[in-house]
């Protein structure tokens, strides 16, 4: 039996809390290779964050990617059927994110967060939304 590393068993406890996963201090060249085996893996939804840094701009992009007009978050349970959606280079997010995350908590929709830099993370946990959702984080670091 093959034993699960460190970052499957993240990305598990994420799913099955239906939680906000984020994982920081990833290096440029890692992202990008933990970023295509997330993809290989067909169960996540890989989203940029240059493209999308706003709620508005994120609610417009998952709409593409799952080919639906006029997404409201309250159908994301239904339509990721099972799948995670994952928000690469999440250093530049606005606050406004503050209301997708707690949409997604009140829909048990799993986010994951990657953020490249610690000084972001720290950022973040200044959010009144942050205490009012279930967030798990890991260093990337540790992970491996």
């Amino acid at each position: 039996m093959k034993k699960k590393s460190g970052m499957e068993k993240f990305l598990a406890r994420v799913k099955k809390q239906k939680a906000l996963g984020i994982i920081y201090n990833i290096p440029n060249v890692d992202a990008a290779l933990l970023v295509n085996r997330l993809l290989d893996e067909k169960k996540h939804i890989v989203i940029n964050a240059r493209d999308a840094y706003t709620s508005a701009m994120l609610k417009y992009r998952l709409g593409s990617k799952l080919k639906v007009k006029g997404l409201s978050f309250n159908m994301l349970p239904e339509l990721l059927q099972g799948k995670i959606i994952t928000v690469n280079n999440a250093d530049m997010i606005k606050e406004s994110y503050a209301r997708v995350f707690d949409d997604f908590r009140r829909y048990g929709v799993p986010l994951l967060l990657l953020m490249h830099s610690d000084s972001a993370m720290k950022d973040l946990r200044k959010w009144p939304s942050y205490t009012r959702v279930m967030t798990i984080e890991a260093d990337f670091k540790l992970l491996n």
